[in-house]
């Protein structure tokens, strides 16, 4: 007997929270935010079974909203007045997916994720003026 399945999900996500941006020194910038998070969930899953030539198969689709919370903070290091580091992390909870397809149940935990940044800055000249 040969037991095939399939779960494919796309995510998309969004935050809605206040944001503070605090100097540390001349050169360090320390950012917090932290509030409601959200995520649509597109998820499809298919199956099949064989035993001998035949066997039981199916298909289906789901789009879930997601609620839950987020925080997360940043540290930028200004090296000059173009360039400029940065690296944080956040945190999200979204909860768990409980879907049913067909008498089958898929779940998808998407609570405690923790999502690492990092990366290089570049700030462009400002023109001010016509």
């Amino acid at each position: 007997m040969t037991d095939r399945q399939k779960f494919d999900a796309n995510l998309w996500g969004f935050r809605f929270g206040p944001y503070l941006d605090l100097p540390v020194s001349e050169h360090f910038h320390l950012s917090i935010s932290g509030g409601l998070a959200g995520g649509v969930l597109d998820s499809h899953v298919s199956w099949s079974q064989t035993a001998g030539t035949t066997g039981p198969s199916g298909s289906g689709e789901d789009t879930d909203v997601l609620w839950g919370g987020y925080g997360s903070a940043a540290l930028s290091y200004q090296i000059n007045p173009h360039w400029g580091l940065f690296g944080g992390a956040q945190y999200q909870n979204l909860g768990k997916y409980d879907g049913k397809f067909g008498g089958r149940k898929v779940e998808l935990d998407l609570s405690d994720s923790v999502f690492i940044t990092f990366g290089l800055s570049y700030t462009f000249d400002q023109v001010v003026g016509g």
